[in-house]
């Protein structure tokens, strides 16, 4: 299980392991050591691109709460209607309310 998320993070991650590792230190328990990342230069630091993230929608929210849980849609009608209502769809939002609930234990 381990050996599986060391490799899904660093592929999801590339060479800026290292980048992570600086913010969050104790990743490095397990990725391990990783290369120091090389500086960039201004012409690559311009070409960072904006992520624009679009709310869920009233289906989608529904069918992600349902395979997060595992249940029926009809099963997460009502659940999906205050988490679409709390957090307007926003997907960060909406993850940061299923991990609470789960978290407390209310899901």
């Amino acid at each position: 299980m381990v050996d599986t998320w060391k490799r899904r993070i660093l592929q999801a991650v590339g060479d800026s392991a290292q980048v992570i590792a600086d913010v969050i230190p104790e990743i490095t328990l397990l990725l391990g050591p990783q290369r120091p990342v090389s500086a960039v230069g201004p012409m690559e630091t311009l070409s960072v691109e904006t992520l624009i993230v679009e709310p869920l929608g009233t289906d989608a929210l529904s069918e992600l709460i349902a395979e997060s849980l595992q249940c029926g849609l009809d099963e997460v009608e009502e659940l999906s209607s205050v988490i679409l209502q709390k957090t307007n769809g926003n997907p960060f939002f909406v993850d940061e309310f299923l991990q609470d609930l789960n978290y407390t234990g209310d899901i």
